[in-house]
């Protein structure tokens, strides 16, 4: 007969189907990679012929060794290991896997100890619903696929456990990475239930098939089935198992008085299959109590249990197809099969992005959270926390930060979120988010971001690198201009000094701009420099003000006000001026003195400051002026307070204090002149529409 093409085709599918469902063998391990620890050898799917495998790169059917357990492989270097499987029917199958062992068994480590517990078996025993502890400072995966590229999946060493109930065993290869050393060790761990089932079988002379189907066994009895007629056995009966039925049998020589035996068949119970809280998953019965359940397997007699659970470890996927033997009263009934997933792989932890470069912002950071898209987002964030202490420098892990509050985890209507963090010149403020993906039930690891956004506090130091430097505690600014240029836009400054400060010429400051000495800060003005406040501020603090160079051409007020303020505290300051020098010029603005050393010096004329429509409060201050004409202050209009100060003119003539058309409070001041024209001079001059309060203040003439 000749066979046409569309039967040639089937016969060709079918040979192909009957090689392809052929169990092939799963290497569980060794895998490619290099490896810090002898690998053991585990096949799974190999009960059809036979296995050999060499690990010197000969034929292992000719050279190698019988296959039949697990075995460590107790070998070093570049290693090629070859595997073949014989079927009974004289096919083969050839394997191959390369990999290499370069042996560290961790000995100085923190965690040798774990590694020592499978270093020299490649196994590690386990019993379910024990804890089983991998170190901290080790990462871990359960992944069977593995290249480094994969350690961005791997887990924190921690606590992980099976649930007690766990009946599954199982060899589960387990790879560890030290993120430090780059090393990588790979063991088995083998699974045990926590405790036996049972072993006991009833023997009874019946058979019992697919649940429904009740066949005899032992010809020489009769049988019974409920109350029907005794029979001789046959090729057995369909029972209904929805409801119960009782088997009798006794001697096939019926006598009077012979013993009867009998076993009850309850009806068939429903199976249940429930998700627990912890993952697992158990199958249990509904129905009569005397059922029981075994996992089936072909190598061993199954243990019976009143549930059967399957689990697996954090981090790890499992799924297949479960067969559970059910048993009554220790006999067979029949079996069920069920599909499974167990996935505790946790999702990848949300990625976060900022437009920050470091820990402190110097701009509003906006910061994006993402996470994989079959996954939910959840963010928490922190209430804004206000840093005080701005002369610390802080990182993410200080201890400030500990007790910050952060919100509860919300879930994101999407699995992306942003938000910018603006603190809008209220200083440094410290914010923090975290996030989590969430798959299913589980859960991914948290991630975390942290900043200082500081729109005010600035760092100068002179001798610090300039390459580098942004204002930021640790690459400071190292000159004025890079402040200036950095901080145009900016409303409120704090600026920490360091060092020596030089102001090379005349700046208008537009900040609110407050300079906080730091050992032995110095400002130094240079020929011609000086700040020019308009509708702004500056405060100066612990600083020592200087002005160098100066001639004829270049001589300015250092510091000229219109609508500003002008604070001074606890400062020195050395000013020499060529021929004519006024520190201070302000007009329609507010000038503050506090406990300060100040030393102005001219050829000609020399003044400290020079107001119209300004207040002033001078206080607990030391001010000397010496030219051969000199005024240490003038004012017209406006408001004046001298409190607790001591004053010095030294010159040809001058005078302390010239008002014009003020109102002034002078208390507790000492006024001391050294005029070289003999006339004895009123240290202050008023004229007829300025009002003078005076009290406690003293006049020394020398």
């Amino acid at each position: 007969m000749q066979m046409n093409k569309k039967n040639l085709w089937i016969i060709s599918i079918l040979i192909f189907l009957n090689f392809s469902l052929s169990a092939q063998i799963k290497i569980l391990s060794p895998l490619k990679g290099k490896w810090a620890n002898p690998q053991m050898l585990l096949l799974e799917n190999f009960n059809d012929g036979e296995v050999f495998y060499s690990v010197d790169g000969s034929d292992p059917s000719a050279f190698g060794l019988a296959y039949d357990s697990p075995v460590l492989i107790d070998a070093e270097g570049e290693i090629t290991l070859k595997i073949v499987h014989i079927f009974k029917d004289g096919r083969k199958e050839d394997y191959e896997v390369q990999y290499e062992v370069d042996s560290e068994p961790a000995q100085d480590s923190s965690y040798s100890e774990f590694i020592k517990s499978f270093y020299d078996t490649g196994v590690i025993n386990y019993s379910a619903g024990t804890e089983f502890v991998i170190p901290s400072n080790l990462k871990f995966s359960f992944e069977e696929n593995f290249s480094p590229e994969s350690i961005q999946n791997f887990l924190s060493g921690t606590s992980i456990s099976l649930s007690s109930s766990s009946v599954q065993s199982r060899n589960i290869p387990c790879t560890l990475t030290d993120e430090h050393t780059g090393k990588f060790w790979r063991f088995i761990i083998r699974t045990f239930p926590q405790s036996a089932g049972v072993y006991s079988r009833r023997e009874v002379p019946l058979k019992i098939t697919d649940w429904e189907f009740v066949s005899f066994t032992d010809s020489s009895l009769i049988y019974r089935i409920d109350s029907e007629y005794w029979y001789m056995p046959d090729e057995g009966r369909k029972l209904d198992r929805t409801k119960s039925h009782i088997i009798y049998w006794q001697s096939v020589d019926f006598q009077e008085g012979n013993p009867v035996e009998f076993f009850v068949l309850p009806p068939k119970p429903d199976i249940v299959k429930s998700k627990n809280d912890d993952g697992s998953i158990s199958f249990s019965l509904q129905g009569d109590s005397s059922y029981m359940l075994s996992l089936i397997s072909e190598n061993s007699v199954p243990e019976l249990f009143s549930k059967i659970s399957l689990d697996t470890f954090l981090g790890d996927k499992i799924e297949g197809r479960v067969q559970i033997g059910v048993y009554s009263n220790s006999v067979y009934q029949g079996k069920i099969e069920s599909d499974y997933v167990i996935d505790k792989r946790l999702p990848a932890s949300p990625v976060i992005k900022s437009s920050a470069k470091s820990f402190y912002s110097r701009s509003p950071a906006k910061i994006e959270v993402s996470c994989p898209e079959d996954c939910e987002l959840y963010v928490s964030l922190s209430t804004p926390f206000s840093v005080q202490n701005t002369d610390e420098v802080y990182t993410a892990s200080s201890s400030v930060f500990e007790n910050v509050q952060m919100s509860g985890f919300k879930k994101s209507s999407k699995n992306s979120f942003s938000v910018t963090w603006n603190p809008r010149n209220a200083g440094a403020v410290y914010y923090k988010i975290t996030a989590y993906s969430k798959r299913a039930d589980n859960v991914s690891a948290v991630s975390e971001y942290s900043l200082i956004v500081d729109q005010t506090s600035y760092y100068y130091d002179g001798s610090s690198n300039s390459e580098t430097a942004e204002g930021t505690k640790e690459n400071p600014f190292t000159s004025f201009d890079q402040c200036y240029e950095t901080l145009t836009n900016v409303r409120s400054v704090s600026l920490h000094i360091k060092g020596k400060m030089d102001i090379e010429k005349k700046y208008p400051l537009k900040a609110n701009y407050e300079f906080i000495g730091e050992d032995d800060a110095v400002i130094s003005f240079a020929p011609g420099a000086s700040f020019i406040l308009k509708g702004s501020s500056v405060e100066l603090s612990d600083c020592h003000i200087q002005n160098e160079n100066q001639t004829d051409s270049s001589e300015v007020p250092v510091f000229q006000l219109e609508n500003a303020v002008l604070t001074f505290n606890r400062c020195t300051c050395g000013l020499n001026f060529s021929m004519n020098g006024c520190v201070i010029d302000s007009f329609n603005s507010i000038v503050n003195v506090f406990s300060s050393v100040i030393s102005v010096n001219a050829k000609s004329y020399c003044s400290f400051l020079s107001a119209v429509k300004t207040r002033s409060d001078i206080r607990d201050t030391s001010l000397s002026v010496s030219a051969e004409t000199c005024v240490a202050i003038s004012a017209t209009e406006g408001n004046i307070s001298c409190t607790g100060n001591t004053f010095l003119i030294t010159g040809n003539s001058g005078r302390i204090l010239e008002l014009f058309g003020i109102k002034a409070t002078l208390s507790k001041n000492i006024f001391k002149m050294s005029i070289n024209s003999g006339v004895n001079v009123n240290p202050v001059y008023k004229n007829d529409s300025t009002v003078l309060t005076e009290s406690e203040n003293q006049k020394i003439a020398f």
